[in-house]
């Protein structure tokens, strides 16, 4: 799999920090919360600085969280203590390996504009092996750029789908990203789950467009 943890490390070693969970997803874990209740442990993969993992944790539910990056996984672990979380389940993942053996149990995932990072053949290897260690009926919830978004405007193309991005990425400059045309090819990904919803949300500030491609999802009894 192709992802540089360094570039990572020095991103949350820097003081990355989101003080916010995703609005959107908000509104999936509620109203999923309303319409058939979240069960058992969800995982946050590619946690970044634990913003909707904290989000999870504050609404009661068991989490754990996974990451390339130690530093992001620092901060994480830091941010849930705070929390009153004790000894948080985060978990360091070696891109380089296969990912199903490095994670803990879990029912339910969520990755947000994490998978994205890597190219296209890793994106559908990891979703497919989250969705394998999901318990039946569990929930998934997915998010990944378009190529409306400002980080399709701001990379190179490369093979297919995948792209690297630029010096405008700042210190996200040269990370690999997928990016699809097509949001077909996404769902595609998603054998083996019942696709509840999908679509894709967007925003202008400060000039700048960003738009995103969200998948929920189920896993069958």
């Amino acid at each position: 799999m192709t992802i540089s943890p360094k570039i990572w490390d020095d991103i949350y070693l820097h003081g990355n920090f989101m003080l916010y969970p995703s609005e959107f997803f908000v509104r999936l874990m509620r109203s999923t919360e309303t319409q058939s209740g979240i069960k058992g442990i969800t995982l946050d993969h590619g946690c970044g600085s634990g913003n909707n993992a904290e989000c999870l944790f504050r609404a009661g539910h068991a989490i754990a969280c996974s990451e390339v990056s130690q530093t992001a996984l620092d901060v994480t672990r830091d941010r849930l203590v705070k929390a009153g979380a004790t000894n948080p389940s985060c978990h360091l993942v070696d891109p380089s390996q296969p990912l199903e053996p490095q994670l803990p149990k879990y029912d339910n995932v969520v990755s947000w504009l994490a998978l994205c990072y890597a190219p296209a053949a890793d994106m559908a290897a990891a979703i497919s092996q989250l969705i394998k260690g999901m318990s039946p009926s569990g929930f998934i919830w997915f998010a990944t750029p378009t190529k409306n978004d400002l980080l399709y405007r701001i990379s190179m193309p490369g093979d297919g789908p995948s792209r690297t991005l630029g010096a405008a990425a700042g210190a996200q400059e040269g990370a690999v990203m997928t990016i699809f045309d097509d949001h077909s090819d996404v769902e595609a990904m998603f054998a083996g789950t019942e696709v509840l919803d999908s679509g894709t949300y967007g925003m202008m500030f400060s000039g700048v467009q960003h738009e995103y491609m969200i998948i929920h999802a189920r896993k069958p009894d």
